[in-house]
């Protein structure tokens, strides 16, 4: 969620920003450019390195540059600063994205992952839905800045959260549940709770690690069928982004709209993306379970 909610949440302060800092609307939409360019490059490394190394150190580096990003944003003063930031919190904040599909893949199996994996993406399409009501409402009373302030209470308050209480669900550090993971993959509660309990061996062998390869992802590029719905999803994402945008700069000059009813006018389009990846996951089960029985795969719920 952090990551579309990040994208948008400025989005009605667009207008404010560049009178702000005296540049043009036009290089404020840059920073939307290189903050969704980063944003499709950073999964490709952290994912990689989570798989490797755990979830959690991924979490944690992750969040840590999305809150330096976000306090360094609330206090610069000039355009260059701003649109280096705004790389640097699309860096941290992307790569959940891959992050929360690669956790609930680990802890759900197959026959009930389509759904699970909609609830999970429902974070991507609530923050666009959010965002712009939550940016518009603070750059109308509390100016632009504050924008940035919620940003690095959110992450605060996502950090701690996951510091004290998410465990570690890489099958390649903890297995099927069975392997103690190293101290720094465990949470504080887990931390605490292994340290009163007596070590119990188990019988799951440690799988080996190799060494991360940022650039495994991009082979997917050229697989055909892979290939062609990529290149579909980036023109569909393109020009959905290409109206969030310019939505805002439209509303204020043409109908003299305030930031407030501006965020508002992003509702229809994050309601509808709501609704398309609840009822997503729903068909991703039907039709997985249909291809299962034409092929004779037997479909257990408790087994991968």
């Amino acid at each position: 969620m952090i990551s579309p909610l990040s994208s948008t949440v400025f989005l009605p302060a667009i207008p404010s920003i560049a009178k702000d800092m005296n540049v043009s609307i036009s290089l404020i939409n840059l920073t939307v450019t290189t903050y969704l360019i980063f944003q499709g490059i950073t999964p490709s490394f952290i994912g990689n390195f989570s798989d490797t190394y755990g979830r959690r150190p991924a979490y944690m580096i992750c969040c840590t540059i999305y809150l330096a990003a976000n306090v360094g944003l609330a206090l610069q003063n000039s355009y260059v600063a701003l649109i280096v930031l705004r790389c640097l919190q699309s860096a941290g904040s992307s790569a959940t994205i891959a992050l929360g599909s690669a956790t609930s893949a680990d802890m759900v199996t197959r026959a009930e992952r389509g759904k699970y994996l909609g609830y999970a993406s429902m974070g991507v399409t609530l923050g666009p839905a959010l965002g712009p009501v939550i940016g518009g409402l603070l750059d109308h009373y509390l100016g632009w800045r504050s924008i940035f302030w919620f940003l690095t209470i959110f992450s605060a308050a996502l950090f701690l959260i996951i510091f004290i209480f998410l465990p570690e669900t890489c099958r390649n550090v903890v297995g099927n549940g069975g392997i103690t993971a190293p101290w720094w993959n465990m949470s504080l509660m887990g931390y605490l709770t292994q340290r009163k309990q007596q070590r119990v061996e188990t019988l799951v062998q440690k799988p080996s690690r190799k060494r991360p390869n940022p650039f495994a992802s991009l082979t997917i590029l050229f697989e055909k069928e892979t290939g062609l719905i990529l290149g579909f999803s980036a023109l569909m994402y393109g020009g959905y982004y290409m109206v969030l945008s310019t939505l805002s700069a439209q509303l204020t000059s043409r109908f003299n709209y305030t930031s407030v009813v501006v965020g508002l006018c992003y509702l229809p389009m994050g309601i509808g993306s709501i609704c398309y990846r609840y009822t997503a996951g729903l068909v991703m089960d039907w039709n997985f379970r249909r291809h299962a029985k034409r092929h004779g795969i037997k479909i257990v719920k408790n087994q991968q």
